[in-house]
């Protein structure tokens, strides 16, 4: 009865590792790539939650071999494929313990931005790519896309000098701030991730924790050491000409924006909902918010920054009460 069950957890195992091995080779399909990659971890999460660790080890070495095998991949896509592994472990670990939503989600998502920005490192390293400069094809085509933007759909002669500085200088600073996007982007694939993982293992009629809603989000006070770190880092980088400081402050401050605007959006949301405004004021305020998107950036990542420290929410609900979870 004991090797019989044994058995089982074994094929289960193999099956899983199989499974995530698949969406890992069908992510190699420039078509499913973004896809495949974010359902890849699930597989692992499963077998984790509903066996145990040393299972979806067992699993994620499965699924290394397979892909491996079938696809003989280089160095890169066995770097990802580790990534990819790594956090199906660490979420199948996460449900397992019953840890808060809040708490799962933001670390899961700060650990998927630390493998992705080590995975970036080490791949850069290792084939001598430079991550802070664009390939002259994805330049031009960025220059042009913005060239038309900022004429406001103009002839292209009507194009000024100044227009076409302004355009290169936005495609410069895009390129220094690659490593800060695809942090920004693991986060929300991540993210993405992390829920497709909670719905899937409710299905399947596994303990879950509570979710917390997008309008209870709430990041701790001490992230505004990454807002303040990033903004002395281009400061000081600019005054005593130290590039790669500056470059560094770019994408430290670019990716706490990020995540204050997120804070300001959650704030504004909860707000939206308390006072019931109507679908028309709703739909006027998105609008008006895309329409000034730099004023509407500004004034949420300010909110943000506002709310992880006096704790808006908790306040209007409760008079000065600060307690509740967060992110």
């Amino acid at each position: 009865m004991v090797h019989r069950f044994k058995n089982r957890i074994f094929i289960e195992g193999f099956v899983w590792g199989a499974l995530a091995a698949i969406l890992e080779l069908l992510a190699r399909v420039p078509v499913l790539t973004l896809l495949c990659s974010v359902f890849a971890p699930l597989p692992l999460a499963i077998v984790v939650k509903r066996r145990d660790l040393k299972t979806g080890a067992a699993a994620f070495l499965v699924a290394c071999l397979i892909y491996y095998f079938v696809s003989h991949a280089g160095l890169p896509d066995l770097i990802m494929i580790l990534q990819i592994g790594l956090l199906g472990l660490l979420l199948g670990m996460l449900f397992k313990n019953n840890v808060s939503t809040g708490q799962s989600i933001t670390f899961f998502i700060l650990s998927a931005s630390a493998l992705t920005l080590l995975s970036i490192s080490v791949i850069c390293w290792t084939t001598e790519i430079n991550m802070f400069v664009l390939s002259q094809e994805s330049r031009q085509s960025l220059e042009q896309l913005l060239r038309s933007y900022i004429s406001m759909g103009g002839a292209e002669g009507s194009l000024t000098q100044e227009t076409v500085q302004k355009a290169r200088e936005t495609v410069n600073l895009a390129s220094q701030l690659v490593p800060a996007n695809m942090v920004v982007w693991s986060m929300i694939t991540s993210f993405v991730t992390y829920l497709l993982s909670f719905h899937v293992l409710r299905k399947l009629g596994s303990s879950v924790p509570e979710w917390l809603p997008f309008v209870r989000w709430q990041f701790p006070w001490y992230l505004v050491w990454f807002l303040i770190t990033g903004l002395a880092m281009i400061l000081s980088g600019d005054y005593f000409n130290w590039l790669i400081v500056d470059l560094v402050g770019k994408n430290i401050f670019y990716v706490a924006v990020f995540i204050y605007f997120l804070g300001g959006l959650s704030v504004s949301a909860y707000f939206a909902v308390k006072w019931k405004f109507s679908i028309v004021i709703k739909l006027l305020l998105v609008f008006m918010g895309l329409f000034y998107a730099p004023v509407t950036l500004a004034i949420l990542m300010v909110l943000g920054v506002f709310d992880s420290f006096i704790k808006l929410k908790y306040i209007a609900e409760s008079g000065g009460n600060q307690r509740g979870e967060g992110t």
